[in-house]
């Protein structure tokens, strides 16, 4: 059975903005005073059949319009200079007659006009004359899309039973696409509505930002073409929500140390007329491991669904690369195939990388504030943890920002514990889409059993992570005051690229380089002073600094030109609020970096 990450200071990132929210603000919409349209009657079909369908070859068919905020929708080409001025961020739509006219609305000038200037947006496209769908309770609306998610937006399609009087059934179509996707998504949607054999049936398009960051609001760009509505096919299995993963948690690299079995599910939707027999979900490695694992067949009546589990977990037997690719079986011949094919897995077992990410980086995390950013991984085995690496992203301030890498532990209520953090680590240039290893001074014990928390941070504005993949609720997270909770600890759907580092020799050559061992201030937490005892193998120039949350250096000091030995310096805090501070030491080219206290 999955673990279920319930944390206790977690909250969503609703309002977050500059990651993908993990819950989408979907509104349905109820706009009144539209004018009656002239009602198009079609005549009953079989089942499967289109019953309307548009290719925007012809603009009098759709009605634009919106609450009066800002943006529009437009149809054109890609020659229109909208779709050429933008083409680099979301390149041209590639839908079949995308060459006759696709409908779209285009954020990014608002993204980066100078200053930027970003309104709440709610503007929408629909069917300028309603369709007479009388005998039929559920109808197929499918169309081509080619879309690139940024924070805010909402890509909603909604159906009016009353021409347009009233909107239900609104669907998010995009809510799973993680924010900065590149490449930009181009396929085709099949949604499922009810329309209760209404008279006066018409569909939109409508997008929503509901935010006014000029900075992290908007969005990039939604196209449509090619839209049909089509009665339901007779035998249709509809796959979603594919997982695989390890007790609720899915990797791309994973060291030899850390194998476990790694298993399958799938949510089938029968979206067919006919009940649907012998409907299984099917995992085959195709690299050469002879696994081929199915779920046990299940029998889905007309509108159910159901989990679909294979039955047998793949266990890899030691390093390499495996690939995994998945099938639903059926008795029935599915009318519409595309909507049950699934992307394949494809991971590497290795000596010491442990990663979530999926390798391709898709934007990053840059908010202009101090955080951090990592992901939960699950040990297996006993382990030591020598470093942690991370993928920073473009934006990154390369001028000496100072990072660090921390281990956390969850504790029985749900919180995260601060185990252990490396030395500060100055940003220089070239990192912005490099990966950096930090190194923590003493190797950290990870206990069999446990999950742990690898996160990456910035004392100061300037640091950018990037973001490759998709994360459940509660896997990935964010620190800082980053929402409407303040300082906390939020939950993303955007994978940080933030992996652990077994490597033994990472522990070996921090050994053999360090000039410096700093002990631990004692007390601590302190309230008037603490002592701080350092050893130097070497006589080194010696420095430290006292940095607070905010990043603001409350104490600054040069000790000169210190002898090799061990010394002792004390801290006075007794001009020093309650609070969370770091120690920084630096003695020639080593730094080490420590959290202390104050609590009066």
């Amino acid at each position: 059975m999955k673990k279920i990450y319930l944390l206790a200071v977690m909250t969503a990132v609703g309002t977050m903005s500059f990651a993908q929210s993990s819950q989408r603000l979907l509104q349905k919409a109820d706009f009144t005073g539209k004018a009656k349209a002239e009602n198009l009657t079609i005549t009953e079909k079989a089942p499967g059949v289109t019953l309307w369908s548009d290719t925007f070859d012809d603009p009098s068919n759709w009605v634009i319009d919106g609450d009066g905020q800002q943006g529009a929708w437009e149809i054109g080409t890609n020659a229109d200079p909208a779709i050429v001025t933008d083409y680099t961020f979301y390149g041209p739509m590639a839908s079949t007659t995308a060459a006759d006219g696709f409908a779209y609305f285009d954020g990014v000038p608002f993204l980066v006009s100078s200053p930027p200037a970003v309104d709440p947006q709610n503007a929408w496209i629909e069917m300028a004359n309603a369709i007479d769908m009388t005998g039929y309770q559920r109808v197929i609306f499918s169309f081509e899309q080619r879309y690139m998610a940024f924070n805010s937006d909402n890509t909603i399609v909604e159906v009016s039973l009353d021409n347009g009087a009233t909107w239900t059934g609104s669907v998010d179509v995009n809510v799973d696409v993680p924010t900065n996707n590149d490449p930009a998504v181009q396929n085709t949607i099949f949604q499922e509505f009810v329309v209760n054999a209404a008279t006066q049936v018409k569909f939109r398009f409508r997008w929503e930002n509901p935010s006014d960051d000029d900075q992290f609001g908007s969005g990039y760009a939604w196209m449509v073409d090619d839209v049909n509505i089509a009665t339901l096919p007779d035998n249709d299995i509809d796959a979603s929500n594919l997982y695989f993963g390890t007790e609720g948690l899915h990797y791309y690299q994973i060291p030899e140390t850390q194998i476990a079995p790694i298993d399958f599910t799938v949510i089938a939707r029968n979206a067919g007329v006919n009940d649907q027999e012998g409907v299984a979900l099917e995992a085959t490695e195709t690299g050469g491991s002879g696994y081929v694992g199915t779920s046990t067949p299940a029998v889905i009546a007309a509108g159910d669904m159901d989990s679909l589990v294979v039955n047998s977990a793949f266990t890899p037997s030691g390093q390499g690369t495996y690939d995994v690719e998945f099938a639903i079986l059926n008795d029935s011949v599915d009318d519409i195939p595309s909507n049950n094919m699934m992307a394949g897995y494809s991971f590497e077992v290795g000596e010491f990388i442990y990663a979530r990410d999926n390798g391709m980086a898709g934007g990053s995390f840059a908010p202009d504030m101090d955080f951090e950013a990592g992901n939960l991984y699950d040990i297996w085995q006993n382990q030591d943890l020598t470093g942690i690496d991370v993928r920073f992203g473009a934006g990154l301030d390369e001028a000496g920002l100072e990072t660090f890498a921390r281990v956390y532990e969850i504790d029985t209520d749900g919180n995260f514990v601060l185990l252990a953090e490396t030395p500060l680590y100055n940003t220089q240039t070239g990192d912005a889409g490099s990966i950096v290893t930090y190194t923590f001074e003493n190797p950290v014990s990870l206990a069999a059993g446990n999950t742990y928390l690898a996160a990456v941070g910035s004392f100061a504005t300037g640091m950018a992570v990037s973001v490759a993949g998709t994360s459940a609720d509660q896997t990935s997270f964010l620190y800082g005051d980053l929402g409407s909770g303040g300082i906390a600890w939020y939950f993303a759907n955007s994978t940080p690229m933030v992996r652990m580092n077994f490597d033994p020799q990472l522990s070996v050559e921090n050994n053999e380089v360090s000039n410096l061992n700093v002990s631990q201030n004692f007390p601590n937490p302190f309230s008037t002073e603490t002592t701080v005892e350092y050893t130097l193998e070497n006589a080194s120039e010696v420095s430290y600094t006292l940095v607070d949350l905010a990043g603001n250096t409350i104490l600054e000091v040069n000790e000169g030109n210190v002898m090799a030995g061990k010394h002792a310096i004390t801290i006075d805090g007794s001009s020093l609020a309650n609070g969370v501070y770091y120690f920084n030491m630096t003695a020639g080219g080593a730094q080490t970096t420590h959290k202390m206290i104050v609590n009066k």
